[in-house]
């Protein structure tokens, strides 16, 4: 077919990249053109802004915690283990070369599991049941979400409203503890029938749970107010044995920002996903549904992907002190992976359901993944 002959079609997508391209090309022209004809106290100016800025992040970023912290919470990196052990020794290298904190963070076990919200396919998510059920089956990390009442209780809570828990309906955070704890979480489980009448955790009994239990836990904090931060230093204070035990994690940076400033000691890290301020869901298994309605709003909340995913990669990181990201399993790449450990900073992946995935992250990457579902883990014999 010639093509003149081709009928006309139109794809945003193309036209959006040419438009991409050639403001680039115009930014670089007008760039070059300044630097050949501009006077040298503009480019005094630029060489002091750059400096300036970078002095503004060194000053404002706050420090990773110490390695052998995070590997206490996270266990072991396989890949830097199998890297010293595969790695000759020198005639210069002694077999004490390392520390003694490198030593035994080698000895450390590696957690490749850990039960999302408790593993919730398997029982009531983010419920004691839950929790109590990942140990018994040998798990020995568990995540779950920390969510404020009316009154200021911290729960654990993932959803905004009960509404796809239970037969009620309703905004957690516009609900008091009281009212909450009537609520039948089991209601809506596939495997209600075993567990009915759980209700709602407190999340003072879930640390206090995990920790008989000797479990790892991820703190994914839902709510964002600032109330949450104290709820979560005060939890620190009152168990010292959380440094060891607990990770908190966020969307959220600012919340990642404002509990590592008041306790640097805390092992943080960010959650991430591609469109998670433009689009409630991600993923081919569920449906990508706008969060905003409004046109002018959603072409905002795109924008806001695009900065937070750009400023995570090059500073964010690097402000938080982050000690792991937790991606999303579709953007995982060999690549990826490395780029974040070159930065020493662990990746574990969520949510791997999966047999044939898990065995994938876990063996193929040696990535900690989290899952919903224990029932295809051996643990004890599969890693």
């Amino acid at each position: 077919m010639k093509a003149m002959d081709k009928p006309f079609t139109f794809n945003l997508s193309v036209l959006t990249s040419c438009a991409a391209f050639w403001s680039a090309v115009y930014c670089l022209l007008i760039l070059l053109v300044e630097v050949i004809t501009m006077s040298i106290y503009i480019g005094i100016l630029l060489i002091l802004v750059t400096i300036t800025s970078y002095l503004c992040l060194w000053y404002f970023s706050l420090p990773q915690p110490d390695d052998a912290l995070v590997t206490e919470v996270l266990g072991s990196n396989p890949k830097l283990m199998k890297r010293r052990k595969s790695s000759p020794q020198s005639p210069l290298i002694t077999s004490n070369s390392f520390s003694n904190d490198e030593q035994d963070n080698d000895d450390k076990e590696f957690f490749p599991v850990i039960g999302h919200r408790g593993a919730g396919l398997d029982a009531p998510e983010n419920s004691l049941s839950a929790i109590k059920q990942c140990h018994d089956k040998g798990c020995r990390a568990v995540e779950f979400d920390l969510a404020l009442t009316a009154d200021d209780v911290p729960v654990l809570f993932h959803d905004d409203t009960v509404d796809r828990l239970t037969h009620a309906t309703g905004l957690v955070q516009q609900m008091t503890w009281e009212q909450l704890q009537t609520l039948d979480i089991s209601a809506k489980h596939p495997l209600q029938e075993r567990f009915v009448g759980e209700r709602v955790a407190l999340f003072s009994d879930v640390i206090r749970l995990c920790l008989d239990l000797d479990l790892r836990m991820i703190i994914d904090v839902k709510d964002e107010s600032i109330k949450v931060v104290q709820v979560i230093l005060e939890a620190f204070q009152a168990h010292p044995k959380l440094y060891k035990r607990a990770m908190v994690s966020a969307f959220n940076p600012l919340i990642i920002y404002m509990v590592r400033s008041r306790d640097p000691k805390i092992v943080c890290s960010l959650a991430w996903r591609p469109y998670f301020y433009s689009y409630s869901s991600y993923g081919p298994e569920t449906s990508c549904t706008r969060r905003y309605t409004y046109l002018p709003a959603h072409v905002v909340a795109r924008a806001a992907d695009l900065v937070s995913t750009w400023l995570l990669n090059t500073v964010g990181f690097y402000i938080l002190g982050l000690s792991a990201v937790l991606l999303h399993k579709n953007v995982i790449t060999t690549d990826l992976v490395t780029r974040w450990e070159q930065r020493n900073i662990r990746v574990v992946v969520w949510t791997v359901n999966r047999p044939h995935e898990k065995l994938y992250y876990s063996r193929v990457l040696q990535l900690a993944y989290i899952t919903d579902t224990l029932a295809s883990d051996k643990l004890g014999t599969l890693y």
